[in-house]
């Protein structure tokens, strides 16, 4: 199977690095992912110990399954933790991608209802949108850190991006809420019904390997 093919030609370069996995050969198992399943993204962390992996889907709830299988059949190697699925991870006060920023601090959202789901709508201020598109990525990137992708997969059906001032302007009253609240908002998974984590936007570029990519 072309998973059992990726392990056993990534595995071999993981075991022979004495302490965390380097971004060239993270890269290196990235492009070699993507070669299979192109649907799925890869990315690695320092942790005490170690590294961790996490296979994921973008996202995408019907890629959901094939992250997990990833990980699941990954050998077993010392040092390193491999698991499917983002957690979530606190924000900074601005984040940026493709020549756009988005300033967390004084970004609000709208959710609205969809049958099980939620579509989201994140209200910018300050902030001009010329490109739609890449605000609109940025903000999906921003929901599925603050909830985490589980979450996201399972409960958000869309994301979009609109200026503060034209949502009050025709919102007719509807509340926006600040965005730390949009984790209370979201449900949970089935058998994870514990409190939403009270995630912060947090004054750091830096994500635990030491970048800040989203």
């Amino acid at each position: 199977m072309a998973i059992d093919g990726f392990w056993k030609n990534v595995a071999p370069a993981w075991r022979a690095v004495d302490g965390p996995l380097e971004a060239e050969i993270l890269e290196t198992a990235s492009n070699a992912l993507s070669e299979i399943a192109p649907q799925l993204t890869l990315e690695g962390a320092k942790i005490p110990g170690g590294s961790e992996v996490i296979f994921g889907a973008r996202g995408v709830l019907r890629h959901f399954k094939l992250a997990r299988e990833m990980a699941a059949k990954a050998p077993a190697m010392p040092g390193i933790k491999i698991r499917a699925l983002r957690d979530p991870r606190p924000l900074p006060d601005c984040v940026s991608k493709d020549g756009v920023e988005l300033p967390l601090a004084t970004t609000r959202f709208h959710a609205v209802p969809v049958l099980s789901r939620y579509g989201v709508l994140l209200l910018t201020r300050e902030v001009k949108i010329n490109d739609y598109v890449a605000f609109r990525n940025l903000a999906k990137t921003v929901v599925m850190d603050l909830i985490g992708e589980e979450r996201y997969g399972l409960f958000v059906t869309d994301v979009q991006v609109m200026d503060h001032a034209d949502w009050e302007t025709g919102a007719g009253g509807v509340e926006s809420l600040p965005l730390a609240d949009l984790a209370r908002i979201i449900p949970h998974p089935a058998g994870h019904t514990a409190a939403a984590p009270v995630v912060e936007v947090v004054q750091d570029n830096n994500r635990r390997d030491g970048t800040r990519a989203v």
